[in-house]
């Protein structure tokens, strides 16, 4: 739902990744880690975000943005 409703918004989705079980967590790990620092160092995006709702409560959500690349110093 979430791919989708960026998609209508006219944002470009380079990959997702669904449907993944929570045993290959440490897999798709590496593999997004290893495409978002590839494409930074290759200059094909200029920074990475994680951005995600934290859990709070049943009733309280809060969205979180949190800045990957680049790194601050």
């Amino acid at each position: 739902k979430g791919v989708e409703a960026l998609r209508r918004r006219g944002c470009h989705i380079a990959a997702t990744y669904q449907g993944r079980s929570e045993a290959e967590a440490l897999e798709l790990a590496r593999e997004v880690a290893d495409t978002l620092i590839n494409r930074y160092r290759e200059r094909q995006i200029c920074a990475v975000h994680a951005v995600f709702n934290l859990f709070r409560s049943a009733v309280t959500q809060e969205v979180t943005v949190n800045r990957l690349l680049p790194l601050a110093v």
